[in-house]
């Protein structure tokens, strides 16, 4: 089942402003591709200031333009115009439909439903890279609802240990060949 959606309370105006200045600073660092990836890499050309809007207002208080306050408003506003300065350039003025910008928590979830044979092969497949794993000196460990594989290193080994976090996918199998 997915999870229902939490809210989450907007950071405090220190706190964002503080965020806004660290990326910023990247975006000088970086480059355009900081925000144009927010925007499914959109050119800079098809980003219009109210695609910045909707952005900025999920980004820094998790709504929609509508629902912001006065307050809130004019402080997206002066972020759209120091970003403006952190890329030199200046947005065009109204909003692109064409030009979606990715809201996590505000967006639908898409899905996809795959016949039940699917979701049987998926999950054989991962019955069997769990023993691979086992063979392989990984250990089965939970912490909390969280369960991780973890091998011990060598008693005299000096080698840094790894952690490998792997995203959204079908289970362990697929990352097999890295370990």
């Amino acid at each position: 089942a997915i999870q229902a959606f939490v809210y989450q309370k907007p950071l405090s105006r220190r706190a964002r402003k503080k965020l806004m200045l660290e990326w910023r600073s990247v975006m000088r660092r970086i480059g355009k591709e900081v925000l144009t990836g927010w925007f499914f890499n959109a050119t800079l050309k098809e980003i219009r200031k109210e695609n910045l809007v909707q952005f900025l207002t999920w980004a820094l208080f998790n709504t929609t333009p509508p629902r912001l306050t006065r307050a809130q408003a004019v402080e997206i506003c002066e972020e759209v115009v120091r970003i403006e300065e952190a890329l030199d350039y200046e947005f065009k003025p109204g909003l692109n439909p064409n030009c979606k910008c990715m809201r996590n928590s505000l967006d639908p979830v898409k899905t996809d439903y795959r016949p039940l044979l699917f979701y049987l092969a998926v999950w054989l497949q991962n019955i069997f890279s769990y023993g691979v794993i086992e063979q392989l000196g990984y250990e089965c460990k939970l912490a909390g609802p969280t369960r991780y594989w973890f091998r011990p290193g060598a008693p005299d080994s000096k080698a840094q240990p790894v952690v490998f976090l792997h995203g959204i996918g079908v289970g362990i199998s697929q990352n097999l060949p890295l370990l």
